[in-house]
């Protein structure tokens, strides 16, 4: 695909917990950027998934009467084969009209395109909810995980909030040692006691992707030193490190080692949960590498791939650089 001057590539990436969405040109620079609120489809009620999405793409595009040569969304809630994608696809269209091209893909995929400089290895997302996806040398795929809150997400921002709530019940009957997860996850939600979380959390009642935002405090908590929250990152850990060994077993890699990376605001703990999540691992043929692009970049990268457009070089770089500046917090 020729793409003409002044000619722009979108991308959005609808998670379970925000949506954000950047538009650059050709060579790469980042001209606007937007945000919103969650938008998996297949969780979140449909008013709320079209609020954010629109409101993250009216912000990115606001005054660029550009012409759009691709627009790629990353979407928590497509399946690795775009399974589920109908609706957002016909949103989008709906709400950018002057897109030449559409594509929707799974987050898991775009996390993979971005996360590493060739697709061939494995991602794992630990957000609010987590997957695991991998890709060999002959673009066969299989994902792990993705199973939402009530099958799945082991290690997940909401996993992770989760254990912590019921660190903190467990103390309070005496079933377990204290913890500061007592003081600190009811001063997160405006109370002192864990009767002041239980109400909050079952008055209100606090949507899945509030819980899981208590996550931040957990790890806060941990790196303070107190040892039952310093438990539940070594459980994710073991629990993300479990997803990478089943889909190391489900696909053949020509290549030793393959090249694992991560994503997702679990990650953010650095190395409270990368230590123990690399010494899970350590006896697979693996090299786990930070993430080059989020999955927006990772969007990014599909959209120009789509136009026929090379992304390397200095517009990979630029775009990394760009991306962390302009979409920091």
């Amino acid at each position: 695909m020729a793409t003409a001057p002044h000619t722009l590539f979108v991308a959005l990436d609808a998670g379970g917990s925000t949506t954000k969405a950047v538009a650059v040109d050709e060579k790469g620079d980042v001209l606007g950027v937007g945000g919103g609120g969650p938008a998996n489809h297949a969780l979140v009620p449909w008013k709320t998934v079209r609020r954010s999405i629109r409101n993250a793409l009216r912000e990115a595009l606001a005054r660029l009467p550009r012409r759009i040569a691709v627009l790629a969304a990353s979407c928590a809630g497509v399946g690795p084969a775009g399974e589920l994608k109908e609706p957002v696809e016909s949103l989008l269209r709906e709400t950018c009209p002057r897109a030449d091209r559409i594509l929707v893909v799974g987050d898991m995929v775009a996390g993979l395109w971005g996360a590493l400089s060739e697709p061939v290895g494995m991602v794992v997302t630990a957000g609010t909810g987590s997957v695991c996806f991998a890709r060999n040398e002959h673009g066969e795929s299989c994902q792990v995980g993705g199973w939402g809150h009530l099958m799945g997400d082991e290690g997940s921002a909401y996993d992770v909030a989760l254990r912590a709530l019921r660190a903190v019940a467990r103390a309070a009957d005496g079933r377990e040692g204290p913890t500061r997860l007592a003081e600190t996850l009811p001063r997160a939600v405006g109370g002192r006691t864990a009767l002041d979380l239980a109400v909050v959390l079952y008055g209100k009642p606090l949507p899945r992707e509030e819980i899981a935002s208590l996550a931040v405090e957990v790890a806060r908590t941990a790196l303070e030193g107190d040892e039952a929250a310093r438990r539940i990152f070594l459980s994710a850990a073991r629990d993300l490190a479990e997803m990478v060994r089943a889909a190391f077993r489900r696909l053949t890699f020509a290549a030793l080692p393959v090249s694992v990376s991560y994503t997702g605001s679990v990650f953010e703990a650095g190395e409270l949960l990368l230590a123990p999540f690399r010494q899970e691992l350590e006896d697979l043929p693996l090299r786990i590498l930070p993430p080059e692009l989020p999955p927006l970049g990772g969007a990014l990268r599909l959209a120009f791939e789509a136009a026929g457009l090379p992304f390397a070089g200095d517009l990979r770089l630029r775009l990394r650089e760009a991306l962390r500046e302009k979409l920091r917090g």
